[in-house]
């Protein structure tokens, strides 16, 4: 999930210390929304995949959201 987000968003594979900052947003995000219920249906994806429960799904689109937001995404060099 991580390798394809930075390809989509930034046309390149992750820095190791990105990725393993991606991966523990990905895993404290979950267990955050999975502690707080289920999450709202306008956090999830559309459509929603089948192979991710809902908790880890929304985590997902959270961090797809933030890649977006990033001043690399932003401003071009």
């Amino acid at each position: 999930v991580v390798n394809q987000a930075y390809d989509r968003v930034f046309n390149r594979t992750p820095e190791p210390a990105e990725m393993q900052t991606a991966l523990t947003f990905l895993r404290e995000q979950s267990a955050r929304i999975g502690q707080a219920g289920s999450p709202p249906e306008k956090a999830l994806p559309e459509p929603m995949p089948a192979r991710y429960p809902a908790a880890q799904a929304a985590a997902i689109v959270d961090f797809c959201q933030a890649l977006m937001n990033s001043a690399e995404f932003v401003y071009v060099d």
